[in-house]
């Protein structure tokens, strides 16, 4: 009796052990934005878990949460493991969803009159901003800029993206600014208009002109003047004015720009001027308004 007892115990637990749930893993996940993957566990029969991600990292959690560092694929492993055994699943997975470094480089060529052309080689950015070391900005991406002095700039070239913000900076050298003096300086003979527009007066009369100093931003020039004045009367002397403009910008290699300047004129007047410098081969052009009565001032000269 005591052996049929001892064979019904073992016989009641070889069958509860042999009725155990297997061990089965499995795992589903989702990537959301900038390489972080959601992990949902769908193991049946196991009470503990091991993630392995597929780069040296782990975890015990049931539904971890990972962030890849770089866009690639990776063999994850779920390891599952119950009182029906173990078992593991692996399953690849493709991260996509890193956004790019922000990289930032540019290059320059500069053109004549002082302007740079910028060339933008940045990657994984979507705004930039420009500083050229003059006091000037900019948030285009390839900008043209003029500099007004021949020296060294420096440029800083900030960007911006999904990838975070870099920034570069170069030291450029100009050397093509164009300076009145170059041009100007010499002895001009020809005629000069000028329009009193108080008294819808135009006078016609011959004219010479001598520029006499220039430097970067100023010209001066004596005007001798011969003729007829205003409403026919004549004068028995020779008027000379001096002219000096103090804030000529160059604009190209012939024409140049009076702007909103103060002007010594008829004498010792100052008066506010605007108007333009155009010099072609040996002729000179001038034409300013000057701010006193609206008076206009046209002289076509050729260099002596």
């Amino acid at each position: 009796m005591r052996f049929f007892c001892l064979l019904i115990s073992v016989l009641l637990l070889f069958t509860s052990c042999s009725k155990e749930e297997p061990v089965i893993a499995d795992f589903e996940f989702v990537e959301k934005e900038k390489g972080l993957v959601l992990f949902t566990n769908k193991s049946s029969g196991a009470e503990t878990y091991e993630w392995d991600f597929g780069n040296g990292q782990r975890s015990n959690e049931k539904n971890p949460s990972f962030q890849y560092d770089a866009n690639k694929e990776y063999v994850v492993n779920l390891t599952a493991k119950g009182a029906g055994g173990q078992n593991t699943k692996p399953k690849s997975i493709k991260i996509s969803s890193i956004p790019a470094p922000v990289m930032i480089s540019f290059d320059y060529t500069e053109k004549d009159n002082g302007f740079v052309t910028f060339t933008n080689k940045s990657t994984g950015a979507d705004s930039y901003e420009w500083n050229f070391g003059n006091g000037k900005l900019s948030t285009e991406t390839n900008p043209t800029v003029q500099f007004d002095d021949n020296k060294e700039f420096s440029v800083k070239l900030t960007g911006k993206g999904a990838g975070g913000t870099a920034s570069d900076t170069k030291t450029i050298k100009v050397s093509k600014v164009i300076e009145p003096s170059d041009l100007l300086i010499g002895s001009y003979s020809g005629s000069l208009n000028y329009t009193c527009c108080y008294l819808s007066t135009v006078n016609s009369r011959s004219a010479k002109l001598k520029v006499v100093k220039v430097d970067k931003n100023t010209v001066s020039a004596e005007l001798i003047q011969y003729g007829t004045y205003l409403n026919g009367r004549y004068y028995s002397d020779i008027i000379s004015d001096i002219f000096k403009f103090t804030s000529i910008k160059a604009e190209s290699t012939s024409k140049f720009l009076i702007n909103e300047t103060n002007a010594s004129l008829d004498g010792n007047n100052q008066r506010k001027c605007i108007g333009t410098i155009a010099l072609d081969g040996r002729k000179l052009t001038i034409h300013f308004e000057a701010d006193f009565y609206t008076h206009k001032y046209d002289l076509v000269l050729t260099k002596e």
